[in-house]
């Protein structure tokens, strides 16, 4: 700008001399890394920013009066959801225009495997996992598509991903029991079944009708 200075010698005379004082300009917009997402649990990289000669700032907010840092890099925080981080640069006493980056940071899908179960060797099962969109199971299954059991205690893990691309897994404990030995005996008129397992005697010639109090093994 443009300033006069006058000068008063005492004797009334007045002199006067135009003084021309410039501002630099202030700096350009910086530079910023590319707005970034991630899931919870996952590394999440420093932003970072490049300027001119000056000194970069970092603010919280869009209008620059919460300061969080300082210098070419910041690290952002990890709260779920999307967070905007403004970095401006100051030259002198200028300081100018900020540039924003955008971090979003997904939570992670509650995956469900569905609840224990009991079978027996050769029934028909079937393990539909939710909380996500797709899904993997481990051993071969396929989610919601039958399969047969297997004998013993067999734990299915399911890995869910969600439309952000995040993962989560969930377990199952699958107890198949083997098919009891239902083979019987004939002594004289005593009918006797193999030992160790609970017991309903039918009638198999009335439509196979359970016998009232026949629940022993013989």
């Amino acid at each position: 700008g443009l300033y006069t200075v006058l000068v008063d010698d005492g004797a009334c005379s007045i002199s006067s001399a135009v003084i021309v004082v410039s501002s630099p300009p202030a700096p350009p917009a910086p530079f910023v890394s590319s707005d970034s997402s991630y899931c919870v649990g996952e590394s999440i990289a420093d932003v970072t920013a490049t300027g001119t000669t000056g000194v970069l700032n970092w603010y919280a907010d869009a209008g620059l009066s919460t300061n969080i840092g300082s210098g070419a890099s910041i690290t952002p925080g990890t709260t779920i959801g999307t967070t905007t981080y403004y970095v401006a640069e100051t030259v002198g006493s200028c300081e100018g225009v900020a540039s924003p980056i955008t971090i979003t940071i997904y939570d992670l899908p509650a995956v469900s495997a569905g609840a224990d179960q009991s079978a027996c060797v050769g029934d028909s099962l079937v393990l539909s996992a939710a909380g996500a969109t797709t899904y993997i199971w481990d051993n071969g299954i396929i989610n919601g598509a039958p399969f047969i059991a297997v004998s013993g205690v067999v734990i299915y893990t399911v890995t869910g991903e969600d439309l952000n691309g995040c993962e989560n897994s969930d377990s199952v404990e699958i107890t198949v029991n083997t098919t009891p030995n239902n083979s019987v005996t004939n002594s004289g008129t005593t009918l006797t079944a193999e030992a160790g397992y609970t017991y309903q005697w039918i009638d198999c010639d009335n439509n196979n009708s359970p016998l009232s109090g026949e629940t022993s093994k013989s």
